[in-house]
């Protein structure tokens, strides 16, 4: 069988939000859910959930972007979820509504990229997360990955790249050194 990116995000819409987080896809949890949501020359999103909730006595909502990949998730991914996100925030401002608390995005793919620096973005983005799918004789199943956990395959155990003899302590013993006399020099600044 062919899947497709079609075929995935069919399979997450009809099916019962409940069964939905039993097969792994915990953030799945909104009032509302979006296909194909229009954001004029931002994109398309795959899907758009909006939640509701009471804080302080008053009603306040979430949005969760999701983009789905046949493939890995990449950095053309969450370049693409983020041009969304900021679709959406230009859309809520333009009609008036100042944009929620909080915005997700959810980045769904059979993998991650490791190739690059993709990971190293998804580490720093704390409203970003991860989920791996696979699909077998049980059906679809999905992952959520941390991606503190992941380093790209071009970090070598003994360091980045070509720098696996690096001598941490001569370099801050550098440091301190060139820091004590610029000191002396001009206390205004460490570095110019």
């Amino acid at each position: 069988m062919d899947f497709q990116e079609k075929d995935l995000e069919d399979m997450i819409f009809r099916s019962d939000a409940d069964l939905v987080r039993k097969k792994g896809l915990s953030s799945y949890r909104h009032d509302k859910v979006f296909r194909q949501f229009n954001l004029g020359a931002y994109g398309i999103p795959d899907m758009v959930g909006i939640t509701t909730y009471m804080h302080n006595q008053k009603m306040c909502y979430s949005i969760t972007v999701y983009e789905l990949k046949k493939g890995a998730i990449d950095a053309d991914a969450l370049a693409q979820c983020s041009r969304y996100v900021s679709g959406l925030i230009s859309y809520l401002k333009r009609i008036g509504i100042k944009y929620p608390p909080s915005i997700q995005m959810v980045l769904i793919g059979d993998s991650i990229d490791l190739k690059s620096n993709f990971i190293y973005s998804a580490q720093s983005n704390y409203e970003l997360h991860l989920y791996t799918y696979s699909f077998g004789i049980n059906g679809l199943a999905f992952k959520e990955v941390c991606a503190r956990n992941y380093y790209p395959t071009s970090l070598s155990e003994r360091g980045y790249g070509h720098a696996e003899n690096l001598d941490l302590k001569a370099i801050h013993k550098e440091l301190y050194r060139i820091c004590m006399y610029k000191e002396r020099f001009d206390t205004n600044t460490i570095f110019t």
